[in-house]
């Protein structure tokens, strides 16, 4: 089970949503109140486990804004500039002999963006995603749900993930994993028994 965000979708040195800079320029919005919109209490649990649309959350924001964007344009907005998918990580799925899926902390629409639009269906067999599950990793409920999917047990599951919690909590319950970093990555295609 390869990570997206971290791994298959390089993270940007600077942290998550660089581009939230270019919104004045690009949309008319301002950024600094996009960024206070964000760390609203709870909003990124709830949308994260799909107990919230973040298409109606933006709409609701949008609405008190003096903005002619839409919610579905920021939303289409957000999502093609967070696609940034590593050429070499991707590269290394491609090659890996291993049954891959993705397991990711996303929303169904990302999900469904990353299979359809950035092409990762003709890569993986299936994308489990948080929002659809209603549980996150690291909790129990997202690996038991590819577990069951899998058939396989835990000892033959290998995660990749650049997430410390994540890696600890696969082991936890019997799984392989590789934490993915800057100076792991090298080691992952003499794991995967690829060439690098």
């Amino acid at each position: 089970m390869w990570d997206f965000d971290g791994v298959l979708n390089t993270e940007p040195p600077s942290g998550p949503f660089p581009w939230i800079d270019d919104l004045p320029q690009e949309m008319g919005i301002d950024a600094g109140a996009f960024r206070a919109f964000l760390r609203q209490p709870g909003l990124a649990r709830d949308v994260l486990r799909g107990r919230r649309d973040l298409e109606e959350a933006l709409a609701a924001w949008l609405a008190t804004r003096d903005t002619q964007v839409s919610a579905a344009e920021l939303h289409a907005y957000w999502l093609d500039r967070d696609a940034r998918p590593d050429a070499e990580t991707v590269r290394w799925l491609d090659a890996a002999p291993q049954r891959a899926v993705i397991g990711t902390n996303n929303t169904v629409p990302r999900a469904r963006y990353i299979m359809e639009r950035m092409g990762f269906a003709a890569r993986v067999e299936a994308i489990f995603a948080s929002g659809g599950l209603g549980v996150a990793k690291p909790d129990a409920g997202f690996w038991r749900a590819i577990e069951d999917w899998s058939g396989l047990s835990p000892g033959r599951i290998l995660l990749i993930d650049d997430a410390r919690a994540n890696v600890a909590a696969a082991r936890g319950r019997g799984w392989q994993a590789f934490h993915f970093t800057a100076e792991s990555r090298a080691r992952l295609p003499a794991l995967l028994g690829i060439d690098a």
